[in-house]
């Protein structure tokens, strides 16, 4: 695994109640559960770790950053 474990006070801390709230719901509709999108997350991980010509399909690739930017939409 990839992605360090993080400490919920910490989350807390960073964003508001709001914040959190949209992005539980984006993670269930989206993902369906904080499991699936942390496999997914883990997997952008390693793609970019190996990311060269012909490593990975264009359709992995656009599936990495759609993830990265429904987060980042949330995350505003």
């Amino acid at each position: 695994m990839y992605l360090a474990s993080v400490d919920m006070n910490c989350i807390s801390n960073m964003f508001e109640m709001s914040q959190i709230q949209e992005l539980s719901c984006w993670i269930t509709n989206s993902y369906g559960s904080k499991e699936e999108i942390r496999k997914r997350l883990d997997y952008i991980v390693f793609m970019l770790h190996f990311l060269q010509e012909d490593t990975f399909t264009p359709r992995e690739i656009q599936d990495a950053v759609e993830l990265l930017k429904g987060l980042g939409e949330v995350l505003e």
